[in-house]
Formats: C-alpha cells, structure tokens, sequence
C-alpha cells in the first residue's frame, strides 16, 4: 500500500491533464486508501491472532494483542517472536530478530533514507516470518513460495528502479561531458578551485586595503547630472573616504587578473564566503564621476577611462555570474559617460573610437559561468537527497517540502532517481542557454524569451535542485549583453552624429547620412535618432516594444552639447 501510494502521488503530480480533476480524484483515492487500509488491518489482524492462537494458546483472550500488533509493526514482531520461539521455528527466530534490530535502528539514524531501509527491511524480514512459518497446519510444507514471491517481487521492483537511476546516471555523464567541451574547461569543483588557486587573492596587499577601506555602498552617481556637479561630489567623497582612494590609485597599477575566492573544504561552493564587491562597485562610480568632471581635459579622459577598463577586466577575469554582471555593468556607466566626451569635440573621431575601445566577446565570457554553476548544483545533490523536507532551503513552499519528506519516507529510491533528472535537466539547460549564446541570428529579447523557465512546471516535476541554482538572472543574460551591445553601437553613432555636425554645423534630422543605420541587438529592429531641448539622443525599443521617455537611460544614449552643460 505504501509503494502504490508513492506510485499514485507521483503520476498525479506529474500528469498535467490530470491537474484540473484533481479535488475529485484526491477525494476518490482517500476513499480507496481507506478502503485498503482498513482491509489491510483486519486481515493482518485476522492472521495474526491465528498464528498467535495457534502457536501460543487457543484464547479469545490474544484477540487484543492481535489488534494492536497490527497497528503497531514492533508489537506484532515481539508477539511472533514469543510464538516462534515456543514453536521452536529457529529460522523464523532469525528472522524476527532482524526485524526487530531494523527497529531499533531507526532511532540511531535522522536520515530519512537510512530511516526507509530499516522500516522496509523490517516488514519485509516480518513478511517472511509470517508467510514461511504461519503456522496453518498442512501448509507448512509448502509455505516458501509464499515467502519467494513478494519478496522477489520487491527485489524487481528495487532493480528497475536502480536500473532508472543508473539511467539518469549515464545521462548525466554524457551532458557533463557535454558542457564541459562547450566551455572548454573543467566543470567539477576539483577543477575550479585549481582555477581560483592561481588568482590573486583578497589578503594580498593592494587588493587588501582595496576590498577593506571605508566606502559608501549606497552611492548614488546617476544624481550628478552635470560636470559641475560631479566635481563637487568628488571634493566632498575624496576628503570623506581619503583611505579608499589611495588604495584604489596603488590598486590600480596591479595588471588585471582573476581574484581568489575564499574556498573551504567544510562549505558547499554555494555558501562560500564570497567578497562583496562594493569596493569595486564605488570605485568605478567615482571613476565615471572623474571622466564626467574632466570631460575637456584630453589627459585625465585617458587615464580615467583606461581605469575603468582596468576595473572591468579584473571581473571579466573572473567565472561567477555575479562579476560578469558587474562587468557589463561597468562597460554600460563607461560608455555612457563617453557621451560627455563626445558632446565636447576634444577628441577626434578616431581618438574617440580608439577611447570606446574594443568590445570583450560577451558571449564567451558569460559561457564560462556555466562551470561554476555546474559546480553548485552538483554539490547540492547530497544535501537534497540527505536532508528532510523541513531543512530545505526556505524558497521552497510547504506544500513541497511535505511532498519531498513523504517521497524520503516512501521512496528514496524515487529521491534519488528524481534527483539525477533534476540534475540531468539543469545541464541540458545550461547547454540550451550556451547555444543561445552563439545564435546571432536571435535577438536578446527572443533569446531571452526561450530561456525563460515554467516554474510551474518545475513545481510538478519536484525540480528544487534546479528552482535553487537556475534563477530569474540566467534569461536575462541575453537582455543584459544585448544592452551592453547596444550602448556602445550608439555612442559611436552618437560620435558620427557629431562628425556630421562638425561638417555642416547643425545636427542631422535623421540617421539618413549613415551608409547603414545599425540594428538593435535587442530586438533586431534599426537604431533611433532625435534631436531633444539639449542636444539629441540614439535609443532604441524597449522590451515592451516601446519608444523609450525623455528621462530613459537603460535604452538610450543622450549627449548634452556645450552649450547646455551649464544647465
């Protein structure tokens, strides 16, 4: 009864078409469980007290004992082991003792598989017992093949399922494998702390002083619109946190390269303890801020500029999702602070596109998270297979959380197999977001669009492992390159805009002028131009498919001329 519950639990929630019947059927199968179980007691009552009856003393008085050794496995166990033993059934004896011992067991372990196997292997030695030996007169010759039938029936249904996770197994391989030629790099976590061994690490000076001075992780630099502006903030910042900027200007003459994470043999990769970056996150702030105030002075746009690259590699050198984020990130306040430069015409086209710099193969760098990622999922196998419902992570719902302690209690077997499709499921993922990656002929809204996730459907597979590490930022990698892409393509329109300008003393009333009006990575549709009250912006669509406002700066690129700098 315990398996064919799993059973019926299992296709319900995996059945989609059965979802919308599902009060009614809920409501017939508790009638059948009940049915079942009912019937299930009486009759093991009912033999019970025969054997009972007929091995201890033939008493209307074991009737109660009967009752409550059938509710009860460890009671029945004790009361055939009197009967057994006054029967003088040695191996009937041994058999009872093993039930017991798994019994007793059960309090040694909290694991509920390690719980599963005593409980089962208890019934199953009790099962034997009373099917070889049960003491129901001529049958006792003939009684083991009583007991070879439903225990051969359990051990095939052990094997198939064995035989399905081998399965899953094979098939895990075999996209490991996968994954790993498509990053071209080891995916285990064996292999990425040889990768992190060979970086520079936080306890070393400057990086040291660098990651531990005082900064303000709230910093705002989008509020100083202006040059003006920005030069005040500076003053105030560089007198507030005088330490933070002499760390930074001796960090910054470091060559860029990857940075040692701190990695422990007793934490998963999951909960490592990661810096947080917001040293790096102030710092190319203010170094936006000092391009915007010396947007005139040729020199110092050189070498502000050439920092902040400085500053982006140093992520790039890195595989976690979180520093290819920050990267782009960087890239984007760069370029957009570029538009300051370019408003000025210090610079000439070709200085100005030499200072854009050549763009990083965002592609191939966010292709190499998947290591990483790899890496996490992988260690949270154990943990989801070992721990109970009420330990799992707290994204989960309840409702989940009952349905995986009532599969480690029932069926671990369907645990560990679940938990190998899980996984299986996670790398076929990530190598459907590395094709994604190498599909120009798609936009980044469109590829965004086939890496979105069901989550209702990972809720009816009981896919936790990959709700934990596949999360809503994995689609939007696509967006976020697509924007990044995006951003610089404009300024350099943006600085050919300004060439035409420079020839014909006015702006252009369209982008006409170009041999090419560039496409939008976004969404693949051409590249807009508009002269606004200071100057012009390029934008593109949004997401939604919609002109950009006048104050947007996610999806267009504005450059305020010289006369309205005051302003």
């Amino acid at each position: 009864i315990h398996l064919f519950n799993t059973v019926v639990i299992w296709f319900l929630m995996h059945t989609e078409e059965l979802q919308e019947h599902a009060v009614c059927l809920l409501e017939c199968y508790i009638f059948i469980m009940i049915i079942l179980y009912s019937f299930g007691w009486l009759f093991t009552a009912k033999n019970l007290y025969s054997i009972l009856r007929n091995g201890i003393k033939k008493t209307p008085l074991l009737k109660l004992p009967a009752i409550i050794g059938s509710l009860y496995p460890p009671v029945m166990s004790l009361m055939l082991l009197i009967a057994f033993i006054k029967k003088r059934s040695y191996i009937a004896i041994g058999f009872v003792v093993g039930a017991l011992a798994c019994y007793i067991l059960i309090s040694a372990f909290k694991i509920p598989v390690t719980i599963w196997w005593c409980l089962y292997y208890g019934e199953v030695f009790l099962l034997i017992c009373a099917c070889s030996l049960g003491m129901n007169g001529k049958r006792e010759k003939h009684v083991w093949k009583y007991a070879v039938y439903p225990l051969g029936i359990f051990f095939l249904l052990c094997a198939s399922l064995y035989a399905g996770e081998l399965y899953f197994k094979l098939q895990v391989k075999k996209s490991q494998h996968t994954l790993s030629q498509l990053v071209q790099s080891g995916i285990s976590r064996d292999a990425l702390e040889q990768r992190n061994k060979s970086g520079f690490s936080f306890d070393q000076e400057p990086l040291n002083s660098f990651y531990k001075a005082d900064c303000d992780t709230d910093f705002d630099h989008s509020k100083y619109k202006t040059p003006q502006e920005a030069q005040k903030i500076l003053k105030e910042l560089h007198k507030k946190y005088a330490d933070f900027f002499v760390a930074l200007n001796k960090f910054l003459q470091l060559q860029p390269q990857r940075v040692s994470y701190e990695m422990r043999e007793d934490l998963p990769i999951l909960v490592l303890l990661l810096p947080e970056m917001y040293s790096f996150r102030f710092a190319y702030k203010t170094l936006a801020l000092e391009i915007r105030s010396n947007h005139q002075n040729k020199k110092q746009v050189i070498y502000y500029n050439n920092a902040m690259l400085k500053m982006r590699e140093w992520c790039i050198q890195n595989e976690t999702l979180l520093d290819k984020t920050y990267a782009g990130n960087m890239e984007l306040i760069r370029l957009k602070e570029l538009s300051h430069v370019i408003a000025t015409d210090t610079f000439t086209k070709a200085e100005m596109k030499e200072l854009i710099g050549t763009e990083p193969d965002w592609n191939k760098q966010f292709s190499i998270i998947f290591a990483s990622e790899n890496a996490i999922i992988e260690e949270c196998i154990p943990m989801f297979q070992n721990e109970s419902g009420d330990n799992l992570p707290s994204l989960y719902s309840p409702f989940n959380k009952k349905e995986w302690k009532l599969f480690q209690k029932y069926a671990p077997f369907l645990i560990r197999m679940n938990l190998q499709r899980d996984y299986l499921f996670a790398l076929n993922y990530y190598c459907k977001l590395h094709a994604l990656l190498n599909q120009a002929e798609l936009s980044g809204i469109e590829k965004n669009k086939c890496a979105e996730l069901d989550q209702d459907t990972l809720n009816l597979k009981l896919f936790m492992l990959s709700q934990l590490c596949i999360t809503k930022s994995h689609p939007l990698i696509f967006t976020h390159i697509s924007k990044t892409q995006d951003c610089r393509q404009m300024a350099l329109v943006a600085i050919e805009v300004m060439e035409y300008r420079k020839q014909h003393g006015r702006l252009p009333e369209n982008l006409a002028f170009l041999p090419e009006i560039p496409l939008s990575k976004l969404d693949h549709k051409p590249l807009m131009y508009e002269k606004t009250a200071n100057g012009f912006r390029i934008y593109s669509y949004t997401q939604n498919g919609k002109k950009p406002d006048a104050k947007d700066t996610t999806y267009s690129y504005s450059v305020r001329l010289p006369e309205f700098q005051q302003n």
